[in-house]
């Protein structure tokens, strides 16, 4: 008999709040100590022989890895995650074993049915590098089924994800509530996703920018104005809001034609500061038209415009 389990990167123990949610579907976020996880894997991702000798020596309060495993763990670019969790590594896994006909089926399934849109769907909620490092089904003797599915080698711009138990029954409500079944937000998912797959600040700008664009504009005249415009309306909750988020949102651009235009040394001191600004606006963005249930980008600006701010 076989479990699923998927590797991650950037997971915490607190993603085991989410289990009352995730358990529906058969699954459930698992934490284990460094000796459990070697146990489990020093085969298939240290690549060691089951008889390999193990020299002890890497400690954490949790416990410790060997050498060796360590060693690849660290090569693997796990080190300052496992230094922030001490040591602790939190796997999402299917509650019950499966018969090993049904590996292909159930691998898919834990794949691209259960943690990628519940990892997108995070994403949106909240920033944290959160990533798919390797899927895989293993038997009670911790073998590898032989199938198995490679995420993502960087960790991107971003921290851990940590939930805070205060948070999470929003965090429930917002996963049963969002549907991410929406084309009109297709393009804008990917960029964000793809913001948790690179170290670069321009390239993290450059896709935040694409998601807005593909959400907010219609041609390629007064692209600025219109997406400015578009995204100030969506998050300003009166006129004033409005003139404000607008002029914000216009300097952002000014840092995005810097960067696609080669100008670094124009960019402002606080881009930083404007990178989270930024990965705030197209999380509620996109939040505001998978909630308004609007498919048709016209339709959509028809609402906005409606809105009246000038």
């Amino acid at each position: 008999m076989y479990k699923n389990i998927a590797i991650l990167r950037n997971s915490t123990p607190s993603l085991e709040l989410l289990n009352p949610y995730l358990k529906n579907e058969g699954y459930e976020f698992k934490s284990y100590n460094p000796e459990e996880f070697e146990n489990m894997f020093r085969v298939l991702i240290g690549g060691f022989s089951i008889d390999t000798p193990r020299t002890m020596g890497i400690k954490y309060t949790t416990g410790a890895f060997s050498h060796e495993f360590f060693n690849v763990l660290e090569n693997l670019g796990f080190r300052e995650e496992l230094d922030r969790n001490k040591g602790v590594f939190t796997v999402c896994q299917s509650i019950d074993t499966f018969n090993k006909n049904k590996l292909i089926e159930k691998i898919r399934e834990l794949a691209y049915e259960i943690v990628n849109p519940l990892i997108s769907k995070l994403h949106l909620f909240k920033p944290g590098g959160l990533s798919p490092f390797k899927f895989c089904s293993i038997n009670e003797q911790n073998e590898l089924a032989g199938i198995t599915l490679l995420g993502p080698l960087h960790r991107g711009l971003h921290n851990d994800f940590r939930i805070d138990e205060t948070e999470t029954k929003d965090l429930v409500k917002f996963l049963k509530r969002v549907n991410l079944d929406n084309n009109l937000c297709k393009i804008a998912l990917e960029n964000l996703e793809l913001t948790y797959l690179t170290d670069s600040f321009e390239t993290t700008f450059t896709c935040l920018m694409t998601a807005l664009e593909s959400l907010l504009n219609f041609d390629r005249y007064q692209i600025s104005h219109t997406v400015s415009r578009h995204l100030a309306l969506i998050i300003s909750k009166n006129e004033d809001e409005f003139q404000v988020n607008y002029a914000k949102i216009k300097k952002i651009y000014n840092t995005r034609s810097y960067i696609v235009h080669g100008n670094r040394d124009k960019i402002s001191k606080n881009s930083n500061v404007q990178l989270t600004e930024l990965n705030s606006f197209v999380r509620k963005a996109i939040i505001y038209v998978l909630e308004s249930g609007i498919t048709d980008k016209k339709e959509l600006f028809k609402k906005l415009n409606a809105m009246g701010y000038r």
